[in-house]
């Protein structure tokens, strides 16, 4: 990639690389679970294996939230651009900050209920 490094632009590359690495071990260990799409191959898919994809898929979670927030910026400058009347701007900017924040605690309840600390932590797989 072109241009200067900061402290954002190296935490997004960080995020993007730790997403596609996670992203691409639930690939292979759904493959590995999946008894009927590649039962050819007859692989037989023990306990930790399905532990270590709750585990990854967790992990993908929170690393996917971490992304889309942020690129948060760059979603409102497109927003920005494509809205030259000031009023539909605000509105649309207004509109985008009430789902997000709705969003947010959406996903905090979630996040509680669901137990996803303890499967962050490999706890209770």
């Amino acid at each position: 990639m072109k241009g200067k490094y900061n402290t954002v632009r190296a935490i997004i590359s960080i995020t993007d690389i730790l997403l596609l690495v996670m992203m691409s071990v639930n690939a292979v260990l759904a493959v590995i679970i999946s008894r009927y799409a590649f039962s050819f191959l007859n692989i037989s898919a023990s306990y930790q294996i399905r532990s270590v994809h709750v585990f990854s898929g967790s992990w993908t979670l929170v690393l996917m939230s971490v992304h889309i927030g942020l690129h948060c910026r760059t979603i409102g400058g497109y927003i920005k651009k494509s809205t030259e009347n000031r009023k539909l701007h605000s509105a649309l900017k207004w509109t985008a900050k009430i789902i997000l924040i709705l969003t947010d605690i959406i996903g905090v309840v979630a996040f509680k209920q669901n137990g996803v600390l303890s499967k962050l932590m490999m706890n209770s797989v």
